[in-house]
């Protein structure tokens, strides 16, 4: 293998990239991963909703 003169610095500059890319894709991760808890929530409000809206229909209907 041969070195040049900026070969250990090359090396520096790539893993300091990988570990730049490394937290913006957790970041990233981390924004979805909430995104998608709240929309189980949202979801969830809206099954609770449909649950009480169809009660209501129920009581109506006897």
């Amino acid at each position: 293998m041969c070195w040049n003169s900026t070969g250990n610095t090359g090396l520096k500059e790539k893993a300091a990239a990988k570990d730049r890319i490394m937290q913006e894709l957790l970041q990233v991760q981390k924004k979805k991963e909430a995104e998608i808890q709240a929309l189980k929530e949202k979801d969830g409000q809206r099954e609770e909703q449909m649950r009480h809206l169809t009660a209501m229909v129920m009581r109506l209907q006897k």
